[in-house]
């Protein structure tokens, strides 16, 4: 406090500003409009005075949606679900592994490399527009295989293909960002310890077991965390590539369609229940990861 005060005017305005902006971010931004939503989720129209009162009307008509197999409810939290198994126990894993021989710079890594960072760095838009037009209905793709097969598929708009579809184009169109955490994380391991290893006779594989993973563990086990903090949020660009159609809705498609249909009370109570299941998962997982003992170097 005291050197604040002996600093001059200019000095004390910046300060000042530089921390109103953040704090105003954060109240208008973040604190306002979650305790508007935790409001409106116990919220419902009341059509005979035209005012919202108090109910859980909206949290009765969820565990309606929940019981009936046939609900785009259900089918968007089972696709979310799976997105989530697909990107955090799949790719992820398969990422870590084509980013460890990125590392050890294997034969055409810098093809590969650019292959993998590719959807990454294009925009999202301008990749799906591509693999739209390869994969849809009048793309390269079907007709070659109706030629083959006298079929011609419809990868976006049938049912049987769909999200399988989805599902695949996210393997790789979402590998950029987590190979630039592994490769940055791997490229911090000191020569010494791989050296020492090599010395040891470890191969490149156990190499990777053995002194790769546990250095880079606190890499893995943030992106792990973020995963689960994400988990509801899990998608594969139904919104950019089937606009949730043919069995491919997911929760954030289903809250993003009804937000901009003004559904506002209704999504405010299920995301207010997924984010309270969410809680004791996320405090699960934290403390898992950090069960596991890590190198250090």
């Amino acid at each position: 406090m005291k050197g604040y005060r002996k600093l001059g005017l200019n000095q004390k305005v910046f300060i000042v500003i530089a921390v109103i902006i953040p704090v105003m971010s954060f109240f208008v931004f973040w604190l306002f409009p979650k305790i508007n939503m935790l409001l409106q989720a116990f919220q419902v129209l009341d059509y005979t005075t035209g005012e919202y009162v108090f109910s859980l009307k909206n949290f009765e008509n969820f565990f309606i949606a929940l019981k009936n197999p046939e609900s785009i409810i259900v089918e968007s939290v089972t696709n979310t679900l799976i997105a989530f198994v697909w990107k955090t126990f799949l790719k992820s894993p398969i990422s870590l592994v084509f980013s460890y021989f990125l590392y050890k710079k294997i034969a055409g890594y810098k093809a590969f490399r650019w292959i993998f960072f590719m959807p990454s760095i294009i925009s999202g838009v301008v990749v799906s527009g591509f693999i739209t037009s390869f994969l849809g209905v009048l793309g390269p793709l079907p007709k070659w295989i109706e030629a083959a097969t006298g079929v011609k598929p419809m990868f976006f708009q049938d049912e049987r293909y769909a999200w399988n579809t989805l599902l695949i184009v996210n393997l790789w169109s979402g590998f950029g960002g987590e190979l630039l955490y592994y490769m940055s994380a791997m490229v911090r391991i000191p020569d010494e310890v791989v050296e020492a290893g090599r010395i040891d006779g470890l191969s490149v594989f156990s190499e990777f077991f053995y002194i790769t993973v546990p250095l880079i563990w606190p890499t893995i086990s943030t992106l792990l965390l973020l995963a689960f903090t994400g988990i509801w949020g899990s998608d594969v660009g139904s919104l950019l590539y089937t606009q949730g159609r043919a069995g491919t809705s997911t929760l954030g498609f289903w809250i993003y369609e009804n937000t901009i249909n003004a559904n506002y009370n209704y999504v405010s109570a299920i995301g207010l229940f997924f984010t309270t299941i969410s809680i004791p998962l996320i405090i699960f997982v934290r403390w898992l990861a950090k069960k596991i003992d890590t190198a250090t170097y």
